[in-house]
């Protein structure tokens, strides 16, 4: 059998298998996935040519062909600062060395419910007094990853990340946080008049405004599905389309690295 060791320092750890830590969408027998903010569902449709082609083998297509048509805001997505910005960094210019390495997963499910606002600054930073330094992830794991994994959140006015939270941890570790990990629809307020003041700090962004000169290659993730996976650290590995856009759905694995407490 295989093992996979990364090397943190002078110390050599043994990864864990990897683990999707996305949420799936299913075909059959009807598509399914997660909702959030009124976004139309996951659908799907066959491709064809009248008299020419048809994308289904069970009405005679020599091979299955289909059409997706979904908004990646309502699946696990990976969103930059394209998506506040008219000139900001899209997906595609995302450099591969930021999407992976050392994550730390804080599991705040006992701190905070489906009632409470938002999750405080004061929660996370209890967590991490102790944070190793090559730590360049964050994810929070809440209430979310214990419902249904195609949940429609849409309405809910769920959880979010208060601002201030955000700007700490865009700070932590003079600026190292590459990427920051949610199980949420959003880390802002469902509704919020449009202020996106959370995204905005996380990002480096200024609190308003349509342009920015700031070029920081963060990244932000929402609508992940942390289920089984306990508090600790991770070797993250993401592997996002090419796609230059503000957003675009994604995998994420994690792996744990074991003896790393």
């Amino acid at each position: 059998m295989i093992r996979l060791k990364v090397q943190i320092g002078e110390e050599t750890y043994t990864l864990g298998s990897p683990i999707s830590a996305s949420r799936e969408v299913q075909f059959n027998p009807t598509p399914k996935s997660s909702g959030a903010f009124y976004l139309p569902p996951f659908q799907i449709s066959t491709f064809e040519v009248k008299n020419i082609f048809v994308g289904d083998i069970l009405r005679g297509g020599s091979c299955n062909v289909t059409i997706h048509n979904y908004s990646p805001h309502n699946l696990t997505h990976l969103e930059t600062s394209l998506h506040i910005v008219d000139n900001g960094i899209p997906v595609s210019a995302i450099p591969n060395k930021h999407l992976n390495g050392i994550l730390y997963l804080i599991d705040l499910t006992k701190t905070y419910d489906q009632d409470d606002e938002c999750i405080k600054w004061d929660d996370i930073s209890e967590q991490i007094t102790n944070l190793h330094p090559s730590v360049t992830f964050i994810a929070l794991k809440t209430y979310s990853s214990t419902l249904d994994q195609f949940h429609d959140f849409s309405g809910e006015d769920p959880l979010f990340l208060d601002p201030f939270a955000a700007k700490m941890i865009h700070d932590l570790k003079n600026n190292k946080i590459n990427g920051l990990i949610l199980d949420l629809p959003s880390i802002d307020k469902e509704t919020d008049g449009g202020k996106l003041l959370a995204h905005r700090n996380f990002l480096g962004l200024p609190r308003e405004g349509i342009k920015s000169t700031v070029e920081e290659f963060r990244f932000i993730v929402e609508l992940a599905y942390f289920e089984n996976l306990q508090q600790g650290y991770y070797y993250l590995n993401i592997t996002p389309p090419k796609i230059d856009d503000n957003a675009c759905i994604t995998d994420i694995q994690l792996s744990k690295i074991k003896g790393l407490e």
